[in-house]
């Protein structure tokens, strides 16, 4: 009995010695993305379409301290375990004291579409796992990773877990004058399996955060047929004030379609035939917000008509958290 209530003592010194935290949802800060321009927000949508999407996507701010490790949980389900010391200055000396971690997550269609992450690389259609932008901040300086310190991202897994992802890599975010892309981290490892997380028990998309920037897991979209899409759209339905994309009802897919020529927009890319797609169009038109959300099964030109219709800004976010 001395030998358990011994090994019990031991146990409880350790947890209280070694500095660690559990940071839940309710004791963060809320990013107001209406006011607060995060540089994980830039979207390069048209107008003031992107300005007016981005304060519903979910984001917030961690206040932490630096010798204390945390296991971090987001709101729509990311965790990111962070062990003590993890970050240094740009002068390489450690962190002392109180940092912050920015955290904002596209992890459904609707906030790919607000974000403009669409799940496209090097002209090829990706199925993803949705996206997460992390940022350790001390005012207004970028932090860096600490040599020796690994950080651990979870997303949540939203396919079957005995499916078998060939292809499936690490991609970061990288902004440019063109607008965002995704690129692929050499030599990265991602694993599907149970979190390391201490409060949950499920199954999660796991890599190694390595900078500053946007994460996604993606891995190629397999079909036998693939097409042009071109989409016959109203004349008053521009690029300089709208934003089209198609969302995949089957996989975790959104393609902009961003190409545009003689009142007819189309993909850059090739789609997979026949597929079941909804599209999904948002427009600002003299200061007034009009969309449209059409099931279509993917062919060569779409000629029916597309009707927008004139929408509060409440309305196209329901629209967008509706999409399947």
């Amino acid at each position: 009995m001395s030998k358990v209530i011994s090994l019990i003592i031991l146990m409880l010194l350790f947890f209280i010695l070694i500095p660690s935290c559990r940071k839940d949802v309710d004791e963060y800060t809320l990013i107001d993305t209406s006011t607060e321009h995060s540089s994980g927000l830039v979207n390069f949508l048209p107008g003031e379409l992107g300005q007016l999407l981005t304060p519903a996507v979910p984001g917030l701010v961690l206040e932490l301290q630096a010798d204390q490790a945390c296991d971090c949980e987001g709101q729509l389900g990311t965790n990111i375990l962070i062990p003590a010391n993890a970050f240094v200055h740009e002068t390489g000396d450690p962190v002392v004291g109180p940092y912050e971690v920015e955290i904002i997550e596209a992890l459904t269609k609707g906030d790919l579409v607000r974000t403009n992450r669409g799940t496209v690389v090097d002209d090829r259609l990706m199925i993803s796992s949705g996206g997460v932008f992390v940022k350790a901040k001390r005012g207004e300086e970028i932090l860096s990773l600490a040599a020796g310190k690994e950080i651990v991202i979870e997303l949540p897994f939203n396919g079957d877990p005995a499916s078998q992802y060939p292809g499936l890599k690490l991609y970061v975010g990288q902004t440019g004058e063109k607008g965002f892309s995704w690129q692929e981290v050499a030599d990265s490892e991602v694993n599907i399996g149970e979190t390391q997380s201490t409060m949950a028990n499920e199954t999660m998309y796991s890599f190694n955060y390595d900078s500053n920037d946007w994460y996604s897991c993606l891995h190629p979209y397999e079909a036998s047929d693939w097409i042009d899409f071109s989409l016959a759209v109203p004349g008053s339905i521009t690029p300089e004030n709208s934003a089209l994309f198609l969302s995949f009802k089957d996989h975790f897919s959104v393609v902009p379609i961003d190409h545009y020529d003689n009142s007819v927009f189309s993909t850059e890319i090739d789609v997979p035939a026949n597929e079941e797609v909804q599209l999904i169009g948002i427009a600002q038109i003299e200061d007034e917000l009009y969309a449209t959300s059409t099931n279509l099964t993917l062919s060569q030109n779409v000629s029916e008509a597309i009707v927008f219709e004139a929408m509060s800004i409440d309305a196209i976010n329901e629209l967008l958290d509706a999409l399947e």
